[in-house]
This record gives structure tokens, C-alpha cells and sequence, in this order.
């Protein structure tokens, strides 16, 4: 454990485990998550492809990620919203 246990709570759990996992965790849970709307039918099988796409190609900027987390309270609002923005930015390129 280093020196700055007090500064990070919690991080003695994750011990090992580098961020990029966790933000491909989050990748693939976010995948899930659409498949399983689509097999609701609250999404389209289009949605679902355009989100796997979007997420595929996030650029993975791990700071600004972790920035935009403190404001959020945790990782999993900005990155979702970083998905959905680059959908669109997709979307209207053609």
C-alpha cells in the first residue's frame, strides 16, 4: 500500500487492477445494457450497434475521464456520456 492510502479510500481493493479495466468493464456493461433494452424492445437493433460502435472507438483519455468523474461522483455518468455524445458525432457524420 503507499503513502497516499488516506488520499484514495477504498483503493486498497482494487489493488492490481489498472483503470483501462475498469473502463472496459464499463464498456462492455454499457453493451448489455442496450442488448437487453433491444430485446425489450425499448431500442433498436440500429441503437444497439451504434453504441457498441461508439464505444469501440473511445479514445480511453483515463484523466479526463477521472476529471469529469469528480463532478459526476463516479465514472460511469461521464463516460456514458462521452458514448452517447460520440454516437451522435457518428450519427451525423453519415
Amino acid at each position: 500500500m503507499t503513502h497516499d492510502v488516506l488520499l484514495t479510500p477504498g483503493a486498497h481493493r482494487a489493488a492490481g487492477l489498472a483503470a483501462d479495466d475498469v473502463a472496459g468493464a464499463m464498456m462492455r456493461v454499457e453493451g448489455a445494457w442496450m442488448r437487453a433494452l433491444a430485446e425489450g424492445g425499448a431500442a433498436t437493433a440500429d441503437q444497439v450497434h451504434a453504441v457498441a460502435a461508439a464505444a469501440s472507438s473511445w479514445p480511453r483519455d483515463l484523466v479526463a475521464l477521472a476529471v469529469a468523474a469528480e463532478d459526476a461522483g463516479n465514472p460511469v455518468v461521464p463516460l456514458v456520456d462521452e458514448v452517447f455524445a460520440r454516437r451522435a458525432r457518428q450519427a451525423s457524420d453519415g
